[in-house]
């Protein structure tokens, strides 16, 4: 089957399924201090005392309406921009449930402190975290708040060192009530495979990515790995860190081009950093010398498509990832214990998603058929 096709066969995400059951008039937002807060939907609903599974053996006991304490990796690009609105327009159509957002500006230890404080306030049954350090903040994800009966969805990126797992289905932690993933070592190498059926032959490949401790980078450092072993004619020449803004996409790519003026493909892990990376490849005069191979496509992503100047994109949904795990929450506090992971960033599934790792591939065949959400 193509990937037109395919991705034309792709179907309604699972968390608006979900979402549409709740319904109200989203009441207005009030600050708080060291965060802004907005309320859920007024309307009765009867919320019961429910015991879920988090894994490991363990449960948690929540009683709605949820009180969600959100923590965004990092100040809004335009990808958590959008997430964010949607989360807050989640949880707005859920009688009574709040939300309030702690930004750490992409501190680990910050991010942190934020969890720690909210989990001492006991204003929170929720947890909502795209983690800045997945590592450092497992022990307070998975056993201090649930120890407190608070319900942890974490989003993006898997926690407690699972992303070194291959496979996306296997990136939930235990003492967690779900995830929802946009990335996993199996999809970029499918990713990467597609890049080596488009450009057969030996290939010089620049890779930007993101933070170094975001766990994104070293999924796709491992995805890289496999691929120097089963392809080792795509030369990995340089891989430099950024942080996923366009600045320094501009400023990390331009002396690698210095550097590597017959590079031929640009790997990059975010729109934003491929937006400034390709300014440094215009400057260099290597517009259409190098190709350019982004994630996470936005609207400026598919225009640059279209045009030729980047290759191809797989799919970003802010607004699905924050869906889906307000979706996750919603469903856990009803007393259904629903899916524990999400792949694809909360976006639409094809129909064959059972041999699916969560990767929709976007390019000129496939193009007009893709809804980029930022």
């Amino acid at each position: 089957m193509s990937r037109r096709r395919k991705l034309a066969m792709l179907a309604m995400p699972l968390a608006m399924t979900i979402l549409l059951a709740a319904c109200g008039k989203a009441a207005g937002s009030t600050g708080a201090s060291g965060a802004s807060s907005s309320g859920g939907a007024t309307g009765a609903m009867a919320w019961k005392k429910v015991t879920l599974n988090v894994g490991g053996g363990r449960t948690i006991t929540v009683q709605g309406p949820p009180h969600i304490a959100y923590f965004p990796a990092g100040n809004l690009n335009n990808y958590l921009t959008i997430r964010q609105q949607a989360l807050e327009a989640a949880v707005a159509k859920i009688p009574g449930a709040t939300v309030t957002v702690y930004n750490a500006d992409w501190d680990p230890t910050m991010q942190l402190n934020m969890i720690q404080n909210a989990l001492s306030s006991g204003k929170f049954n929720t947890f909502i975290v795209d983690t800045d350090d997945a590592n450092s903040e497992c022990n307070i994800l998975t056993k201090t708040a649930p120890a407190a009966n608070i319900a942890v969805v974490n989003l993006s990126t898997p926690i407690c060192g699972l992303s070194s797992n291959p496979n996306g289905r296997d990136q939930v932690a235990n003492g967690t009530v779900g995830a929802v993933g946009n990335n996993n070592i199996l999809a970029i190498h499918d990713y990467l495979n597609y890049m080596i059926q488009h450009n057969p032959g030996p290939q010089k490949v620049i890779v930007v990515t993101g933070p170094p401790l975001h766990p994104l980078t070293p999924e796709i450092n491992a995805a890289l790995a496999l691929i120097k072993t089963e392809h080792p004619q795509f030369q990995i020449v340089a891989d430099v860190t950024t942080d996923f803004s366009t600045l320094q996409g501009q400023q990390k790519t331009t002396p690698l081009l210095v550097a590597h003026p017959d590079a031929t493909i640009l790997f990059s892990a975010y729109a934003d950093i491929t937006i400034g990376a390709l300014t440094a490849i215009k400057a260099a005069g290597m517009t259409g010398k190098i190709k350019v191979y982004d994630q996470f496509g936005s609207r400026a992503i598919v225009a640059d498509i279209k045009n030729g100047t980047v290759a191809a994109t797989t799919g970003g949904y802010p607004a699905g990832s924050a869906q889906a795990g307000v979706a996750i929450i919603l469903k856990a506090f009803e007393g259904h214990q629903g899916p524990r992971i999400i792949l694809g960033d909360g976006g639409p599934v094809p129909a064959d998603s059972s041999t699916w790792n969560g990767v929709t591939i976007i390019d000129k065949s496939n193009v007009d058929q893709y809804n980029p959400q930022f």
